[in-house]
């Protein structure tokens, strides 16, 4: 039997579940959603309360995909913490970004092998997830890979055919 990845969800993929004016977020991020289960989620408490923010028919729709789906809320220990705030004084976020440090460090603490999010500004680009490789190397904890959910969606569920 293979093991599932472990995948942390930041609220931007929840998010875009219901945000058809972004098509293309929109489309992948259904097409993962999908095909979900094949994975062991973890989500944590900075999403819930990211969600929270949300005005009340959005939180109920975003509240009803994530009762849809079998996860893990992570554990926000003082080492989750002072992860974050490592994340942020060795510069690989801003201050402003502390809230992405905690989905980093939330992720990292669990074990996941990717944190999925459509934030490309600060989680989904190469220099976060160098900065999070080199930290989580010198730290000896399991590497994290950043990614966009489209990254996981099969090519063969698209119908995109550039080449």
């Amino acid at each position: 039997m293979t093991r599932k990845l472990k995948i942390y969800l930041d609220t931007s993929i929840i998010s875009h579940l219901d945000q058809p004016n972004k098509p293309s977020e929109y489309e992948y991020t259904h097409l993962f959603w999908r095909d979900i289960g094949n994975y062991d989620v973890y989500i944590s408490e900075v999403v819930l309360y990211e969600m929270g923010k949300c005005q009340q028919e959005k939180l109920d729709k975003l509240t009803d995909f994530l009762a849809g789906v079998d996860y893990t809320l992570a554990e926000e220990s003082d080492d989750v913490y002072r992860f974050a705030d490592v994340i942020i004084k060795r510069g690989v976020l801003p201050l402003k970004s502390i809230a992405d440090s905690r989905h980093i460090a939330c992720a990292v603490f669990s074990e996941c092998d990717y944190l999925l999010t459509w934030n490309m500004n600060h989680l989904a680009n190469v220099d976060t997830n160098e900065g999070v490789r080199k930290l989580t190397f010198e730290a000896n904890y399991k590497p994290l890979l950043i990614i966009p959910p489209s990254m996981l969606v099969k090519k063969e569920d698209t119908d995109n055919d550039e080449t």
